[in-house]
C-alpha cells in the first residue's frame, strides 16, 4: 500500500498500491468551481492501482460527452474525493488533502494545468513561482498540446507582487478565516 485517502466523515475510503503517475496543480474552471479554490492539488494514479469503498455522488459537468470526466463526492459529508478522468486515460485523480498524512513528503506538484483560461485571474498561474512548468492545457504525458504559458522573469514579477503583497497581506488573512469560518458554519448547521 503507498497512502490511505478518505473523506472527513470517513464514509468513503480510499487506498493506492503504488505512487502516482502524475501530480498536478489544477486551475481548470470545473475544479476551481466545484473546490471554491482558485487551484487544487491533484494526484493522478493508474486506476488498477486504487481501491475505493463507500458511497459516492457523482457530477458531471457536460453530462452529454461521450469523453466526460465523472467526478465524485461522499454521499455522506459531501467532500468530492476523486475525479474519474475518460476512460481512455485510464486513471483516477485523488486530492493530497483527503489522504491521511495530507500529501506531506509525497506530494510534490509536476506541472500546473489548466492554466490558460486563468490568466487574468487575480492569482495567475504566473505569479506562482514554483519552479514548475505552467501548461496551457495539459503537457504531453497527459495526452495535451505541451503548451507553456509565457512566465515572466521571476525579477521583474517579484518587484510587482511584492508591494500588493505587503500592503494586502492582512486582507487576505481575515478573508480566508472568514471563508474558513463560514464553511465550517455551514458543515456543521448541515449535519
Amino acid at each position: 500500500m503507498f497512502r490511505e485517502f478518505s473523506c472527513p466523515c470517513g464514509s468513503v475510503k480510499i487506498t493506492t498500491l503504488a505512487p502516482p503517475l502524475m501530480m498536478t496543480v489544477c486551475h481548470c474552471s470545473d475544479c476551481t468551481r466545484i473546490h471554491s479554490a482558485p487551484m487544487i492539488e491533484a494526484a493522478i494514479f493508474k486506476e488498477t492501482d486504487v481501491t475505493i469503498s463507500g458511497a459516492t455522488d457523482t457530477f458531471t459537468s457536460d453530462p452529454d460527452r461521450e469523453d466526460k470526466t465523472v467526478r465524485h463526492s461522499c454521499a455522506k459529508c459531501h467532500v468530492p474525493v476523486f475525479i474519474h478522468p475518460p476512460k481512455q486515460f485510464g486513471v483516477r485523480t485523488l486530492f493530497p488533502p483527503t489522504c491521511s498524512d495530507r500529501g506531506v513528503g509525497w506530494w510534490k506538484p509536476m506541472a500546473h494545468v489548466y492554466c490558460e483560461g486563468r490568466l487574468d485571474t487575480f492569482l495567475t498561474p504566473a505569479c506562482i513561482m514554483d519552479g514548475v512548468p505552467k501548461y496551457l492545457d495539459r503537457p504531453g504525458l497527459m495526452m495535451g498540446s505541451d503548451r507553456l504559458i509565457p512566465v515572466p522573469d521571476g525579477g521583474a514579477l517579484q518587484s510587482l507582487i511584492e508591494p500588493l503583497r505587503a500592503k494586502y497581506w492582512s486582507f487576505w488573512i481575515l478573508t480566508a478565516l472568514l471563508v474558513a469560518g463560514a464553511r465550517n458554519y455551514l458543515y456543521h448547521r448541515s449535519a
